[in-house]
């Protein structure tokens, strides 16, 4: 490949019927070395291990899920939520002495996710348990909630097994409405008091049979679970009043839920050998996974050789010149199934950096800023071409930048290629998140593949130094 010499100059062409030879050179030496560009492009390889996305535990304040699948290649699943039970509304005056009659928790299942269709309504044990720990953000992002934190012996009085129907109901035992009417005034007064003080439940899908593969993920809307309590009790907030019955209603969370992601397939992470495929398991599962280290040490040597090949075509000292990388495209090859199912595959990935807020004590995966990039297709799945594909450019910049000692010290660019959704305001703004409700299990191909590899392409320019 040769580079390509850019001139910054103005010509006037006269045209004549004529025949005339035309001299292409014309004003070639007229431009100073030090405004001269040579452009080229090349590829490297992607360096891919498998790693899997941990330390996800996330908030929602729209949805929750529960369920659980089994598969071949991963092995189980468990996905769980939490919610603080919440008063309806602050400073509510229930009264005192009550007698609960019954207890019950409904929860919608507004969407559901499964590998076939047939998974859509297989049957699934859901059982409900008393939490001891107040969810909030600091429970989430640090991930400290853990199976210490809520009982092991079940509120519904009977298992609950549900097929994919539109709403789940769970018969719980008394005790947890008695703990629920419990409080003082002050904490009634106070809706984020009354959810330290009182705490919540946990929702929780048994795993299938390790030898029964398939499952399911059902996906609530947080504000339609609701806890009712039906009671009979006495009135406080007027002298003389006799026993009423009542049914009272308590929201599964006010707030938001901690969905809660536990992976079989994390005992197949693989830091170190390359691998003929790398799976994109769904939400916190195992993914396509750059070492940041790794990739900076590929591209050092790409500038090596590309400082030795540009002395080469050009003859000049390429110490005197800077390299200057202009964008850089990610490609990661799928093999298409033979039915053309994709429904394993996410339709994008795009890489997300784990970052540590050492103030809050919190883990969070962030999308790298080409997420914001004009046009880029932000890991879209090219069918027609078979691969993922999407600009990257801001982040193998600072890789190029960065020194591989500070690297090795803190490896803030090791990166995971995440499943992304989009959402959009109604005033246009755009959100980019990591997708958390859905659970995949394809692959892309890795580096020991003998055909497409993983890689970035590069267009990069050499200019004159300012300081020569």
């Amino acid at each position: 490949m040769q580079f390509k010499k850019l001139l910054v100059f103005i010509a006037v062409l006269f045209s004549a019927v004529a025949c005339i030879e035309m001299d292409k050179t014309l004003g070639n030496g007229l431009v100073p070395e030090s405004e001269q560009l040579y452009m080229s492009h090349s590829e490297i390889d992607l360096p891919l291990r498998i790693n899997i996305s941990d330390s996800l535990q996330t908030l929602n304040a729209t949805y929750g899920f529960f369920g659980a699948f089994n598969t071949q290649e991963y092995g189980m699943s468990n996905f769980a939520t939490v919610g603080d039970i919440s008063l309806s509304v602050e400073g509510l005056d229930l009264g005192k002495d009550h007698q609960v009659k019954s207890v019950y928790l409904v929860i919608p299942v507004d969407e559901k996710f499964a590998l076939t269709d047939a998974d859509l309504h297989m049957p699934q044990e859901i059982n409900v348990y008393r939490t001891y720990k107040h969810i909030d953000s600091i429970t989430c992002y640090n991930n400290s909630f853990t199976a210490n934190d809520y009982s092991t012996t079940p509120l519904n009085k009977t298992p609950i097994t549900f097929f994919g129907g539109d709403s789940v109901k769970f018969y719980l035992d008394h005790s947890i409405a008695y703990e629920l009417l419990n409080y003082t005034k002050e904490q009634a007064d106070s809706m984020e008091l009354y959810n330290e003080t009182h705490k919540g439940v946990i929702i929780k899908c048994s795993n299938p049979d390790k030898f029964t593969y398939g499952g399911r993920l059902n996906i609530s809307t947080l504000e339609n679970a609701i806890l009712y309590i039906k009671s009979n009790f006495q009135p406080t907030w007027e002298e003389g009043l006799g026993r009423k019955d009542t049914l009272i209603g308590m929201y599964f969370t006010n707030t938001y839920a901690l969905n809660i992601a536990e992976h079989e397939s994390k005992g197949q992470v693989d830091l170190s050998n390359e691998q003929l495929n790398i799976p994109i398991e769904g939400i916190a599962g195992l993914k396509p996974y750059v070492d940041c280290v790794t990739l900076k040490e590929t591209l050092d040597t790409w500038y090596v050789k590309e400082k030795e090949r540009f002395e080469k075509e050009t003859g000049n000292d390429s110490n005197n010149y800077n390299l200057t990388i202009g964008s850089a495209t990610f490609y990661l090859p799928v093999d298409i199934p033979a039915d053309y199912n994709m429904d394993n595959y996410p339709a994008n990935i795009f890489p997300a950096i784990r970052e540590y807020n050492e103030e809050f004590n919190l883990t969070k995966y962030t999308f790298t800023d080409d997420v914001w990039i004009t046009n880029n297709p932000n890991g879209e799945l090219n069918r027609s071409l078979e691969h993922y594909h999407g600009d990257i450019s801001y982040y193998i910049r600072d890789l190029f930048m960065a020194s591989k000692d500070e690297l090795v010290a803190d490896p803030y660019l090791n990166a995971w290629f995440m499943p992304l959704t989009q959402s959009e305001d109604s005033y246009g703004n755009i959100t980019y998140d990591v997708d958390m409700m859905a659970y995949y299990k394809g692959y892309v191909k890795g580096n020991l593949s003998t055909g497409a590899k993983p890689r970035v392409k590069i267009m990069y320019v050499w200019s004159k130094a300012m300081d020569n």
